[in-house]
């Protein structure tokens, strides 16, 4: 991977991390806030506080280690595919705390699609990395869900299931397309020469 592209995605993944963390404590500010006035309900408070905080501790975490360069730009790689797995499943267990709708399939977009989608942006990697972490973040989804089952959340019709697992799977072979227009341009403003950077 070429330094200069290297350079970019380094602020982009601490620009990244800061902001996940700011609205994940934002999230936990306002829920309160919310359930305080009478507004909502939510089912486990307590978790969904515990999972948001844990979410802003790991993202600060990433963001200080994508800011000084402690890293070598393999295990920053690697540690920005690691982030992106773990920040998912953070987005699933949220998603799980709260029972899903019985009636509407894909009532509403889980913000772990739009995380997968576009994390390649901030994180240029080779498909065969890119496309795996794309694919184990998608996997956190089903793994939340029997969580929540296990929780005691009720039990969904199959083809309601089915569609809100397939939207994550979505997702990631979207993402693989975001990765191969990253090789094919070099990123932009880099003037690298397509393909260049996959040898990393």
């Amino acid at each position: 991977m070429p330094a200069e592209l290297l350079r970019q995605a380094a602020r982009r993944l601490a620009i990244a991390a800061f902001g996940v963390a700011l609205f994940c404590a934002g999230s936990v500010i306002v829920n309160n806030l919310v359930m305080v006035a009478g507004w909502y309900s939510f089912a486990h408070p307590a978790v969904k506080n515990l999972v948001a905080g844990l979410m802003v501790a790991v993202s600060l975490a990433m963001a200080w280690i994508a800011r000084t360069g402690r890293l070598t730009p393999r295990r920053l790689l690697w540690t920005g595919l690691m982030y992106e797995i773990v920040i998912s499943f953070g987005i699933s267990l949220g998603d799980h705390l709260e029972p899903l709708p019985s009636d509407v399939p894909l009532a509403a977009i889980s913000w772990l699609c739009v995380w997968i989608a576009l994390f390649p942006l901030v994180v240029p990697a080779p498909s065969r990395w890119a496309l795996s972490a794309a694919f184990a973040s998608a996997t956190t989804w089903p793994l939340a869900y029997f969580i929540g089952r296990a929780a005691g959340n009720p039990a969904p019709s199959v083809p309601i299931v089915a569609l809100n697992f397939l939207e994550a799977y979505l997702a990631a072979g979207l993402a693989l397309f975001t990765t191969e227009g990253w090789g094919r341009s070099g990123g932009p403003g880099t003037g690298c020469s397509p393909g260049r950077w996959r040898s990393i």
